[in-house]
């Protein structure tokens, strides 16, 4: 097991419509901003329990790649630069997990099949200067702590904020 944390995957819930971009700004700051401050809490703390009591790189020369892989809760429409844009208060709150600043992130995202009935994002941060079998050896050993250990019980719950609320038909 590598000492220096080369990657780490967080999963959050998709996004409250009050913090995507559109909402932002088309509203008072006052209506959004609880919404955004749960999200940042939510990144970080789950990004925290992800990196545990690994080191984590503090190059300065390199970007730090993430990888959005977005999960719509439907098959509706919606704007692709929009989500990435929603996630901008979870990324500081990963940025802030790992002591760095999120300008260092160079960005993508794929979008997959909606993924019912709340759907999400994961994000994959991997390291500036992360050899591929580094990355390689984190993603096995991630990968053998989940199938190990179920989700723990007292692990934080989904904030009742960001919970995706599906309309029923009557």
């Amino acid at each position: 097991m590598s000492s220096k944390l080369s990657i780490i995957r967080v999963v959050l819930p998709w996004p409250a419509k009050e913090v995507w971009p559109n909402f932002i700004r088309s509203n008072h700051w006052s209506k959004w901003q609880d919404k955004a401050k749960v999200q940042k809490e939510y990144a970080h703390y789950a990004a925290k329990e992800v990196i545990g009591r690994q080191e984590v790189p503090r190059d300065r020369e390199g970007k730090w790649k993430v990888h959005l892989h977005i999960f719509p809760p439907n098959l509706r429409r919606f704007d692709e630069d929009g989500v990435v844009g929603a996630q901008k208060s979870a990324l500081d709150g990963i940025a802030l997990a790992l002591g760095v600043d999120d300008s260092l992130f160079a960005i993508s995202h794929t979008i997959h099949a909606p993924h019912r009935p709340m759907g999400g994002v994961i994000v994959s941060v991997t390291a500036p200067n992360a050899s591929y079998d580094e990355i390689q050896e984190d993603l096995a050993r991630m990968m053998a702590q989940e199938a190990r250990a179920p989700r723990k019980p007292n692990a934080p719950p989904l904030p009742r904020d960001l919970v995706y609320k599906r309309k029923r038909a009557l």
